[in-house]
């Protein structure tokens, strides 16, 4: 075992941020913010990290140290959650498990979930995948809407208001993957939109 060696497996998976009318199901989905992969580890200490949420796709996790890309956490898309040989796979809303005993990052949760990293040798898991984000686009558009992330960070990091690490995926060493972030905006401006039932 080399320096900074980590044997915590694995970080949960960010959960989605949803917009519903009615009830919380898929097909009432106005708006979904994908959460974060979960980081994997190494014995390096970094390398596996977990995949951004959001977008229409999420971001895969990494697996690369010792180039065991295999195992990484696959993002969610439009219509499936990203594969995986893990009996607790991704789905709709519901990012999936690790592969092995919980030896890898979680995937994130989104309109459809990132799968979880896989255990690639002692002290090696991989990242887990982002979950994905969604629209409706009869109630919901805008410049920033459902944006597309890029390694561990969200889309939304282009919106002037965007509040920090929301939707990124979680380091290496255990990190967890945060949580997806939505706004309500009218013409651009912020608002708080009351509702009961």
């Amino acid at each position: 075992n080399g320096p900074n060696v980590d044997n915590r497996y694995g970080g949960g998976g960010g959960g989605y941020t949803g917009i519903f009318l009615a009830s919380v199901s898929q097909g009432n989905a106005l708006a979904i913010a994908g959460g974060g992969g979960g980081g994997g580890s190494s014995r390096a200490g970094e390398g596996n990290v977990g995949g951004a949420g959001g977008g229409t796709t999420g971001v895969d996790g990494t697996a690369a140290y010792d180039g065991a890309g295999p195992y990484r956490g696959i993002g969610g898309t439009q219509s499936a959650g990203g594969p995986s040989p893990s009996p607790q796979q991704a789905g709709a809303l519901q990012g999936g498990a690790a592969w092995t005993n919980n030896y890898g990052g979680g995937g994130g949760g989104g309109y459809y979930g990132g799968s979880g990293g896989g255990y690639a040798e002692p002290n090696t898991m991989a990242g887990g995948g982002g979950g994905s984000g969604y629209v409706n686009p009869s109630f919901v558009s805008g410049l920033f809407t459902n944006a597309q992330g890029s390694g561990q960070t969200s889309g939304g990091s282009t919106d002037p208001q965007w509040p920090g690490s929301v939707g990124s995926g979680g380091p290496s060493n255990n990190g967890a993957g945060q949580n997806g972030f939505a706004r309500i905006t009218i013409n651009g401006v912020e608002t708080t939109y009351s509702y009961t039932g």
